[in-house]
């Protein structure tokens, strides 16, 4: 009974505290730059891409040269993430602020709608696709990281670095006359 007791009073919260602390730290609905590009060299902990910038993941990496990656970065420092294989990693550097890079907005797909072509974000936008690109959409799991284009014309699935055309949904709220 006393080891159960010392564990809620103090492996637990240093556990949840820990968990917290350490969480991803992405923040969704937020600026961000990105860009792709693909491997020139992989060497441990350093990756080099064919634009020439440098960048230091937070993992031993074995990637392959001249996979294509999408590097999604903060809106004002170049630390975010960086999507190869299906897979995620954090990354910073980049040493040069001189590349190409286009900015959106980063979200999670809540659902899709399958019969009516519409994807729901967490933040409750809506945005409808067309039609031929529903077998694309389909494919996306729930919970998929989208950058939504900063002229809302597209949307990337950030880990399959899919782009399909969107329309953003505006719901209109009926405003009753009051006599």
């Amino acid at each position: 009974m006393k080891k159960i007791k010392i564990f809620f009073l103090f492996v637990l919260p240093i556990f949840l505290i820990s968990c917290s602390t350490f969480e991803n730290s992405t923040i969704y609905d937020h600026p961000v730059r990105y860009f792709t590009s693909t491997i020139m060299n992989a060497d441990r902990y350093f990756i080099t891409l064919s634009n020439q910038t440098v960048w230091e993941t937070d993992q031993l990496s074995t990637f392959a040269n001249l996979s294509p990656v999408l590097i999604v970065l903060d809106e004002n420092v170049n630390v975010g993430e960086m999507y190869v294989g299906n897979m995620k990693y954090k990354i910073h550097g980049g040493n040069s602020d001189d590349f190409f890079y286009r900015t959106g907005y980063l979200q999670i797909m809540q659902s899709y709608d399958s019969t009516k072509y519409v994807i729901t974000l967490l933040n409750n936008t809506k945005w409808e696709i067309p039609k031929q690109f529903n077998q694309f959409v389909k494919k996306w799991a729930y919970g998929s990281e989208v950058i939504i284009t900063e002229d809302k014309n597209f949307m990337i699935n950030a880990r399959r670095r899919e782009q399909i055309p969107v329309r953003q949904i505006h719901l209109h709220k009926k405003i009753k006359n009051v006599i």
